[in-house]
């Protein structure tokens, strides 16, 4: 995100996954209902700024990680909707690319491989006070 040096700031991404798959890795089924517990919390999540020719981590207190409904004291997926998704609310501007990489699983609900899809809204605004908003589905 963000190659041409753009300085942006109020980034939020709002990422959703479609049903059936998740943002934490179960190992059993049986461990499904404990996984309704917890924080908002994204497995093998990292996320990093190109400055000069080097990736560096992006301290935490730049950024805050929220279930899709604002929560960051309650799990990423609701079991009980069978969605799954976070919203990414960076606290400053941003003028550097910006790497954010993080996992999803699927066969937590069901046996049957279903397509994992992922919805990503990402809105922004540019010096220019120009609101910015993409949209980007990954199959």
């Amino acid at each position: 995100m963000n190659e041409t040096y753009e300085n942006m700031s109020n980034i939020v991404i709002k990422d959703t996954l479609e049903s059936k798959h998740t943002f934490k890795f179960i190992k059993d089924h049986n461990d499904l209902e404990q996984s309704g517990t917890g924080n908002a919390v994204l497995d093998r999540f990292s996320i990093q700024e190109l400055v000069g020719s080097s990736w560096r981590t992006i301290p935490s207190d730049k950024y805050v990680l929220t279930n899709a409904d604002g929560d960051a004291n309650k799990p990423l997926d609701n079991w009980t909707t069978g969605e799954s998704g976070f919203i990414l609310r960076f606290t400053e501007a941003m003028s550097n690319p910006i790497r954010i990489q993080y996992a999803t699983f699927g066969h937590v609900v069901d046996n049957k491989e279903i397509p994992l899809k992922n919805h990503a809204d990402l809105s922004y605004t540019t010096d220019a006070a120009q609101p910015i908003n993409h949209k980007v589905t990954a199959p």
